[in-house]
């Protein structure tokens, strides 16, 4: 009994169930700290050396651009040549040879792109259990589930109680209509 005569069972129940709460929350935080550090390390990893590939690509990107430049640089200054010869024939009325003027195309060389890509590391095996793991998951759910049942247990008790005692008291002439 408590203070004052009061039946104080119910607050020591809630009070061991808040703890136990405590410490089921302690324990899930410890399992996503877990989980954090197991898939923290190989992400950085697979972002990195992605990077890197993006980084590597680019810098033989450069010397194929440039080559596509010169090429194309080239290629104006033989249609300037070819074109020379043209001028002084229609400047001297001779005739003009048109098949000096062809398109050129410039063929920048893609194969630098052929690369394959990071393969990011699979969750599913970075997270997965060891048996000892398991184990320790098991035990930990039975617990939740044995002290779910007897808070429910509790409860019902109670609720028993308060309608044993409101069907006593005159003042209380209501039926309890609870339930899950």
């Amino acid at each position: 009994m408590g203070s004052g005569g009061m039946d104080s069972s119910a607050q020591k129940e809630q009070i061991k169930f808040n703890q136990e709460t405590l410490d089921l929350l302690e324990r899930q935080t410890e399992l996503g700290r877990r989980d954090i550090t197991k898939t923290a390390d190989p992400a950085i990893q697979a972002m990195t050396q992605g990077q890197q590939q993006s980084i590597d690509m680019y810098g033989q990107s450069v010397p194929e651009q440039f080559r596509a430049v010169q090429q194309g640089n080239q290629n104006a200054q033989n249609q300037l040549i070819s074109g020379g010869n043209q001028m002084y024939n229609a400047l001297m009325g001779k005739p003009i040879d048109g098949s000096a003027f062809q398109v050129r195309n410039v063929n920048p060389d893609f194969g630098y792109l052929n690369q394959q890509v990071v393969t990011p590391p699979n969750v599913a095996d970075l997270l997965a259990f060891t048996p000892e793991e398991l184990a320790q998951q098991q035990t930990r759910l039975d617990l939740l589930r044995d002290t779910r049942q007897e808070y429910r247990n509790l409860l019902d008790d109670k609720i028993s109680t308060t309608q044993a005692i409101n069907s006593w008291n005159p003042m209380y002439d209501y039926e309890y209509e609870g339930g899950e």
